[in-house]
């Protein structure tokens, strides 16, 4: 009755849009919304609306959040009645409210919406002068034609073909050897570099700068390296996605609205999951990537078992970057790369080292930040030159948790002949990817022997007295990755996470804990950009050789798995 009064009267009114916690509580809100109606106009709460999911633009159909998703149909209905107007209450920090204001200003288009941002800092007097002024504003908006919202791209191998593929450089020899990977089924298939300042400048121009640091430094290393390229194709940007509540599910729908706002209509984002079995990669393809991450990962744990004993500086990274282009040259040409890697342990054996002893320290947190040098400042180099060794963890970590999970959540449904194959099918999948991990330690040989990555099953049991095992994703990983790299000897870990990462902000709270447990220290590290992170690492190391259980150079062993091929196209060796 009160829209249709509205509606009968051309009456404006203010729709105050928010979460619960920030628009019901006069102590949060400062008490704007009645302050708001003490200037005359009717107040209209976000639940008034009716909720109609069929209003939220298809972009953002991966919105896994379910208020959110009654925000965005609010924000569609507001946008299409001329007498409503949205007041955004949000607070600070806020990580779901970092992707979705950006969604707030598209859905609304050229009709006026005030965003007001609460912390404790803030006084209404501030806040009611925004309120006056976006109200003159109303008093003079005239309607517009609304604008046709755009559609997310469904992609397949075929939507492919004829374009140049950038791959995001989230890992230092990973990235590489994905794009390796599709130019072995025939696609044009570039690595971008490590990105640079320039390219987290223009990310974090042409964003709002709350979002997570990766979706800034990836969308200005795309477009940079867009502005140079001669390839005079169209191009794709390879950006997986998920299923929430991580914030990463949201990165393709806002890097396409951000594309289509620098012209880029015809840039094809290409964004599998693991919740759809990465639908749209050929079954080829698929196999191939897990192979080319596992040899990311297991070059890179050869860099950082070496390089903080060698003898000659530069000597570890010569020999990586060497190895890394070798792999990437197998892979393409669809050859089997534990050769390779067999090669690789044997010639860091050979590498130089000192008889010295340092703290191993743990790697932990989101796995972006954790593996880029970039978003990281280089904190595996950092944690080196302060006298430690890094055990970084690695890349496949996600994809074997996430099938382990699949195979968890499918004996939880109601059981059908149907439901029966699907599970075993998730069971196959789960048991390869690690039966192949297995493998590929082998392939390495003895220089890994006391580096390989525990059991998935055992990291998650390890998490589960701090963190229920239902809430899952990389909170649980990253507590259940700290409590087992403390038994494997490190004597500090650090969570590297995005500043306002979500998981990782519950599992910084829940280290705290961690660490009395343990007696291990636990430092929170949390990246923006701003080079100064890692500053007070040196501290913590400083004070640990004395106490510490340390590492020390690589030692030869033996390891007995059997060693057969899994890579598709090759023959049992």
């Amino acid at each position: 009755l009160l829209l249709q009064r509205l509606r009968d009267q051309h009456e404006p009114a203010i729709v105050v849009i928010g979460r619960p916690y920030n628009v019901n509580d006069a102590g949060v809100n400062l008490d704007l919304p009645r302050k708001i109606a003490d200037l005359g106009y009717t107040v209209v709460p976000l639940d008034f609306l009716p909720f109609d999911p069929k209003r939220i633009p298809p972009l953002y159909k991966n919105l896994f959040w379910a208020y959110g998703q009654r925000i965005l149909a609010g924000l569609d209905a507001v946008r299409d009645n001329e007498n409503l107007f949205a007041v955004y209450l949000t607070n600070f920090n806020c990580g779901p409210d970092s992707f979705m204001l950006s969604y707030a200003e598209e859905i609304m288009g050229d009709k006026p919406m005030l965003t007001l941002e609460i912390d404790e800092h803030g006084a209404d007097a501030g806040y009611m002068t925004r309120v006056e002024a976006f109200l003159n504003v109303v008093k003079n908006w005239h309607p517009t034609p609304k604008q046709s919202q755009r559609r997310p791209a469904e992609t397949s191998d075929a939507d492919l073909r004829g374009r140049r593929i950038f791959i995001p450089p989230m890992h230092p020899f990973s990235s590489e050897l994905t794009a390796a990977s599709f130019r072995a089924e025939g696609f044009d298939a570039v690595a971008l570099p490590t990105e640079a300042r320039a390219d987290f400048d223009l990310g974090q121009k042409l964003a709002r700068g709350s979002e997570c640091l990766p979706l800034r430094t990836t969308l200005g290393s795309f477009l940079n390296a867009a502005k140079t390229d001669v390839s005079g194709k169209p191009l794709a940007f390879f950006m997986p996605g998920g299923n929430g509540p991580c914030r990463f599910g949201q990165y393709m729908p806002l890097q396409e609205q951000l594309l289509a706002r620098t012209e880029h209509h015809d840039t094809l984002l290409v964004s599998p999951s693991h919740e759809n079995f990465y639908f749209g990669l050929s079954s080829e393809l698929r196999r191939r990537l897990w192979p080319a991450l596992l040899s990311g990962d297991m070059l890179m744990k050869l860099l950082l078992r070496v390089r903080p004993y060698e003898r000659i500086a530069g000597d570890a990274d010569q020999l990586a970057e060497t190895f890394k282009a070798r792999l990437s040259d197998a892979i393409t040409h669809r050859e089997e790369p534990r050769h390779v890697l067999r090669a690789a342990g044997e010639a860091f054996a050979r590498i130089p080292v000192r008889d010295e002893r340092r703290p191993l320290v743990g790697i932990v947190g989101e796995i972006y930040v954790r593996n880029n040098p970039f978003c990281n400042e280089d904190l595996a180099r950092e944690i080196e030159s302060a006298g430690g060794e890094c055990w970084l963890v690695p890349l496949s970590e996600w994809l074997v948790y996430t099938a382990a999970e699949d195979v968890r959540r499918f004996q939880e449904l109601p059981k059908n002949l149907s439901s029966a194959v699907a599970h075993a099918a998730r069971i196959v999948k789960s048991k390869f990817l690690t039966a192949t991990e297995g493998l590929f330690y082998d392939a390495v040989g003895p220089m890994l022997a006391d580096r390989h990555e525990p059991p998935i099953q055992e990291t998650i049991r390890a998490a589960w007295p701090y963190l229920r095992f239902s809430v899952g994703g990389e909170s649980l990983l990253t507590l259940g990755r700290a409590v087992t790299l403390v038994s494997q000897g490190a004597r500090l870990i650090v969570n590297a996470s995005p500043f306002g990462c979500m998981a990782g902000t519950v599992a910084a709270a829940i280290l705290a804990q961690v660490e009395k447990d343990t007696g291990v220290t636990m430092v929170n590290a949390f990246y923006e950009g701003t080079g100064t992170e890692n500053r007070r690492l040196k501290v913590f190391l400083a004070n640990l050789p004395a106490a510490a259980a340390l590492s020390g150079p690589p030692k030869p062993a033996h390891t007995t798995r059997r060693f057969f091929s899994l890579w598709p196209g090759s023959s049992a060796s």
